[in-house]
């Protein structure tokens, strides 16, 4: 008889391993979906709550609004400067322009 309460010791500890290893799972599904449930509540607030924010923005949108033009007097035309244009000869050659001062080779002398 002894030798079967021994056997049995173990199966009754795997029970009860696999009763409280299918608790752990109940609970961790349990608090997993209060959280999303939260989430999704918290999530309809806020669509709740933008959906008032456009209406009342569609409301105050919808008002005439008044604008008022106010008549500022007339100034007098400023004359403008005009400057000499400056010519430009027609062809350009190599002697007139060097090439040094549109492309850098290697370091900047000083």
């Amino acid at each position: 008889m002894a030798e079967i309460l021994t056997e049995q010791k173990p199966l009754i500890n795997q029970c009860s391993d696999l009763y409280l290893l299918e608790k752990k799972y109940e609970v961790l599904l349990e608090m997993s979906n209060k959280k999303l449930l939260k989430e999704i509540n918290d999530i309809k607030q806020e669509i709740l709550r933008l959906n008032t924010e456009v209406e009342s923005l569609k409301q105050k949108s919808s008002r005439p609004i008044q604008v008022v033009h106010e008549e500022f007097p007339r100034q007098q035309p400023v004359q403008q400067i005009q400057q000499p244009q400056q010519q430009r000869p027609q062809q350009l050659t190599s002697e007139d322009v060097s090439i040094e001062k549109y492309f850098h080779f290697g370091r900047k002398q000083r």
